[in-house]
């Protein structure tokens, strides 16, 4: 468990999970805002990302309600171990949408950058008019070539891909 964690006892004394809409509401009286059966948190939006997330607050600490959640289901998160949205949406708390991961697993369901120009992570057009597909993996990068067609620089992108063990949502 790390310091921005909530123990599971802490946990579940002062929240609720709704599992159907994957919220938590309080389940005590905290303060004015904070009461019994009130929705816990706010959306919390970072400049640098596109994914937004809910957040909770308690006793003056931040915490990221999908740890909240995750803690209050499964116990204690190890030290150095993320929780990866399946689906890329920062605000589906819902447990079935959540999993431990490690950076590196994190980094391969990421979606892609605003900058992208070809429509489809690790592929762009060459100067030339080919398509140069390559993956990052493991601290890596893979050329794995060069091709005159986009649909098949894809394709050798998407295979590498399952090769490399990257989340079928990688991309999105």
């Amino acid at each position: 468990m790390s310091k921005r964690d909530l123990s599971q006892e802490e946990a579940n004394k002062v929240f609720d999970y709704l599992p159907d809409i994957g919220k938590l509401v309080w389940s005590v009286d905290i303060g004015t805002r904070a009461r019994r059966g009130n929705i816990a948190g706010h959306l919390f939006k970072q400049k640098k990302r596109k994914t937004d997330y809910w957040r909770v607050k308690l006793n003056g600490v931040n915490y990221m309600a999908h740890r909240v959640i995750w803690t209050m289901k499964y116990g204690d998160i190890p030290e150095g171990i993320e929780i990866d949205h399946e689906d890329g949406n920062g605000l589906n708390n819902t447990i079935q949408n959540l999993r431990l991961v490690t950076h590196a697993q994190q980094h391969k369901n990421l979606p892609a950058r605003d900058d992208n120009k070809s429509g489809h992570v690790g592929v762009f057009k060459l100067c030339n008019g080919k398509y140069l597909s390559y993956i990052n993996s493991d601290k890596k990068r893979f050329n794995l070539g060069t091709y005159n067609d986009k649909k098949e620089a894809i394709l050798i992108r998407k295979t590498a891909e399952k090769e490399h063990c990257f989340h079928e949502n990688h991309g999105r």
